[in-house]
């Protein structure tokens, strides 16, 4: 399997809930390799997870052709069998090189809620909403509900969060098993 990420923040809650997914994702059997697009220097989250034994590996600077051939060969490399992506220009280079590898796609879409009652209501049309809407609208699978976790100003998880954290990875992990092997 195959991860595409922006970068790996230091405090980020998206890159803190990759820190908390790959683990259960090795427990399962699945062998998670990480693409950064890019780095901010010293990562706090990238230092954990190279620390831990995961494949981690920033792409060299680069265009979007660039970043999608990087992304492409490295999911050849290591005979990805999925390629999961989260954040915008993650989405984009991951599901590129998904084409080119004819390897599947599976997108994640953070930081906002798509219950399926908040996708239903019309006035619900700009932003992440609606490209949730459109991306159901043309044959897209949620293979999880999506969830909202509380955090601070600081972008840090509200105190009992991170438990609820954990159970949502891991929770996700056991679903992406089966599409990973």
């Amino acid at each position: 399997m195959l991860y595409a990420i922006d970068a790996l923040g230091e405090r980020d809650v998206l890159e803190m809930s990759l820190a908390e997914l790959v683990p259960p994702l090795a427990a399962a059997g699945i062998s998670p390799t990480i693409v950064c697009l890019k780095s901010r220097g010293n990562e706090a989250v990238r230092n954990r997870l190279t620390a831990q034994g995961f494949d981690v590996r920033v792409l060299r600077p680069g265009g979007l052709a660039s970043q999608v051939r990087q992304t492409a060969d490295v999911a050849r490399a290591t005979d990805a069998d999925l390629i999961h992506t989260a954040l915008y220009r993650a989405n984009i280079v991951g599901g590129l090189a998904g084409r080119v590898t004819r390897t599947p796609v599976v997108r994640s879409l953070v930081n906002t809620g798509y219950a399926s009652e908040r996708l239903a209501d019309p006035r619900l049309t700009t932003g992440r909403i609606g490209i949730a809407r459109n991306l159901r609208r043309h044959g897209f699978t949620v293979i999880a509900e999506p969830e909202s976790f509380f955090v601070t100003k600081e972008t840090h998880l509200e105190p009992d969060e991170e438990a609820r954290a954990r159970r949502w990875g891991a929770d996700l992990a056991t679903t992406l098993a089966p599409l990973s092997r």
